[in-house]
């Protein structure tokens, strides 16, 4: 999970601005193709901002009711050199009570270029690929917020570490994408004072079912240690996606099913199970439905599952921003049932890099 800090005063984003005047400045003694500002163009970074603005509603009322600034996301990324290239995300997260704000690196690495044809290698803090949806930032989540079953098996935030990954994709009839990593296991989802690593992979395959449609199957596993246990988080997923190729924003549906569990022994086991459909019925609109089970204990011997049910109606009128409203329904373990109405505005601004397939 990330590791936050609280910023107060006047200047709650100070760090943003840190962390562009490093960038910007950098290239500043670049090789050739200076402007009159003595930077170079070739060499500048690319820098988006994300934002997204969130309104909510519950049933039993709860704290988080009303409108709030969700989270503000600063993404940098830059060729270093011929030999690498540099991503960073910060994350800002304002407290609704007062002027601070929570700041987090949520990734920072580098990618190693001109290795062998299918090899690859990054070296930082980059979330770790447990899964799919921990794979995603907040802004790419497919609704509003994670589903349940992936917050009660690995926590109400992505699992991310400093650390090292390998992958490999070899020449197959289909596409495989082979990953494997070490990372240092100062996660809350492990013992952070623990001195053991923390190792994991996972196997994506991916095949074209049709000019218009692929089908991807893909498995995760992750080792480390936990309450004086190897924890052994695992799961596998599925994704159906199918688009209309003569029309630039025609129809289009996407379906993802994943399976999450958790094991540690001498402790009962976990594991929860999500699906969701969307599908793109206009130019600028979507809709939406998914499903969540999970079975956890409250407390030591005390066993039950839990049940989320939703709805999404979003216009996005382009890459760059949308607008979802999505009505949601949780059957909690230890709560009353809660209905929740959601109304988020997400918007990009700057050369965002893209995202993943």
């Amino acid at each position: 999970m990330f590791h936050r800090h609280s910023l107060g005063g006047a200047n709650p984003f100070a760090p943003a601005l840190i962390v562009v005047l490093l960038f910007v400045a950098g290239p500043a003694q670049a090789r050739g193709g200076s402007t009159a500002s003595g930077t170079s163009n070739k060499l500048n970074p690319a820098i988006s901002l994300n934002a997204l603005f969130l309104g909510e509603l519950t049933d039993p009322r709860e704290e988080t009711d009303g409108l709030s600034a969700e989270e503000l996301e600063l993404i940098v990324t830059s060729v270093v050199d011929p030999h690498f290239k540099a991503f960073a995300n910060v994350s800002f997260t304002p407290d609704r009570s007062g002027p601070e704000s929570e700041v987090a690196l949520e990734e920072g690495f580098v990618r190693v270029m001109g290795l062998p044809e299918g090899v690859g290698l990054r070296v930082g803090r980059f979330l770790l690929p447990m899964g799919r949806h921990n794979q995603l930032h907040t802004h790419q989540f497919p609704f509003i917020t994670a589903p349940r079953a992936v917050e009660a098996v690995l926590g109400e935030e992505s699992v991310g570490d400093v650390g090292v990954e390998a992958s490999y994709s070899p020449l197959l009839p289909w596409y495989v994408n082979l990953r494997v990593y070490g990372s240092d296991g100062a996660s809350d989802a492990f013992d952070r004072d623990g001195r053991d690593l923390v190792y994991g992979g996972r196997v994506e395959n991916l095949w074209d079912l049709g000019e218009a449609t692929t089908l991807e199957i893909s498995a995760s596993a992750l080792s480390g240690s936990k309450a004086s246990h190897r924890r052994i988080l695992y799961g596998g997923d599925i994704r159906l996606k199918w688009k209309n190729i003569r029309k630039t924003y025609g129809r289009a549906f996407t379906w993802v099913t994943e399976f999450l569990g958790d094991h540690i022994p001498g402790h009962p086991e976990e594991s929860g199970v999500y699906t969701l459909a969307l599908y793109r019925f206009a130019r600028r609109w979507w809709a939406g439905g998914g499903y969540s089970w999970d079975s956890s204990a409250s407390a030591p011997g005390d066993r039950g599952s839990e049940n989320e049910a939703r709805l999404q109606l979003a216009w996005v009128p382009s890459e760059f921003s949308g607008l979802r409203t999505e009505l949601g329904w949780l059957d909690p373990l230890e709560r009353r049932r809660e209905l929740t109405a959601r109304v988020q505005l997400n918007f990009t601004i700057g050369a965002h890099p893209a995202h993943q397939y």
